[in-house]
């Protein structure tokens, strides 16, 4: 029975993808820990893995453009971040010396995996969770990332694995049906890392409240509160289902990031597309190219876009061609697949 362990960077963007992952290797009879801070045990535990908890956690945040309280915190996250680090390296060293697994599968934004591994002669793959480098470390590289979406894709041979979307269901929350409506379903959500302003959601509250629009916005790290009195069809809660409610929606206004974009690639809702970083702009560009969105317009314009999105037989003939396409794809699997080759 071989065993893996799986380390990912401790933010929901870079946990998420790795939990289909470790459903499908623990089916198949691996042993599987995966490391994670307390706040994403129990999502590993019903994966099925072992959650290695460090003792210490820390947040991935980066504050609205503006908000100079936040930025003044910065510093104090950085240094909590690298405490966070040394305690999981611990974590992980223990395991490896304890139960010699035959792969670890690290996120390459943990710095310290590769000169874990290589003290210990202990293999590693790289899973990036959104775009790879063409340079990376020799043999195999998991993307989760479909390869239309990568960046000059020919660049890339075949040990460049791409098996996304590797989307996870989420845990069963309740969505608030009874607060959302009957109308047409737009759902909000710019990330879980890049705070908004509080005038960031109270723009599409006032464009949208009084329509036939049913409006959901998760606000992160912005308290809804902050917000002020929204319309009866807006709902502002700071976490929602994502991917439960995208199943429902009609639009989707999303940050680009790689999962948002590939759960709602899974479900068919033409996309809004607001980035904040290079990488998701990057990823913005070629929703646009694929025809399945179009770019955040100019202040007081979004509900004509969404309007647009919505009635264009173009974009709803991509986004169905791409939903029916996907949904004989079993990402999992295939990145299982790969690893088990390897031992």
């Amino acid at each position: 029975m071989p065993g893996f362990v799986l380390v990912p960077y401790a933010a929901h963007g870079h946990v998420n993808p790795m939990l289909p992952l470790a459903a499908e290797l623990v089916a198949r009879g691996a042993r599987v820990r995966m490391v994670v801070a307390r706040r994403f045990a129990g999502r590993v535990a019903e994966s099925g893995a072992v959650p290695v908890v460090p003792e210490v956690d820390h947040e991935v945040r980066v504050p609205a453009r503006g908000d100079v309280l936040a930025w003044a915190g910065q510093p104090g996250l950085v240094l909590r971040r690298h405490a966070a680090w040394r305690s999981a390296a611990a974590k992980v060293s223990d395991v490896l010396i304890a139960e010699r697994p035959a792969v670890v599968v690290a996120d390459p934004r943990v710095p310290w995996v590769p000169r874990l591994c290589a003290r210990s002669g202990i293999g590693m793959v790289p899973f990036w969770t959104t775009h790879s480098p063409a340079r990376s470390v020799p043999g195999l590289v998991l993307v989760n990332s479909l390869r239309e979406l990568q960046p000059r894709a020919h660049r890339f041979g075949r040990r460049f694995r791409f098996v996304g979307p590797l989307v996870s269901a989420g845990p069963a929350e309740q969505v608030p049906w009874h607060r959302v409506g009957g109308g047409p379903l737009l759902l909000v959500s710019p990330g879980t890392v890049f705070a908004r302003s509080p005038r960031f959601f109270r723009a599409i509250a006032e464009q949208f409240g009084g329509t036939e629009w049913s409006v959901v916005m998760a606000t992160a790290h912005t308290a809804p509160e902050d917000l002020g009195p929204l319309p009866g069809n807006v709902l502002a809660r700071r976490w929602l289902p994502q991917f439960q409610l995208l199943r429902h929606a009609a639009a989707f206004v999303t940050h680009a990031g790689m999962n948002s974009v590939q759960e709602a690639m899974v479900c068919g809702v033409p996309m809004v597309l607001a980035p904040r970083t290079r990488e998701q702009r990057a990823t913005a560009k070629r929703v646009r190219e694929l025809g399945l969105g179009e770019p955040m317009p100019e202040t007081g314009r979004l509900r004509e876009s969404v309007c647009g999105l919505v009635s264009s037989e173009r974009v709803r003939s991509a986004v169905t061609e791409v939903r029916e396409r996907l949904a004989v794809v079993r990402s999992g699997a295939a990145a299982a697949d790969e690893l088990l080759r390897l031992v």
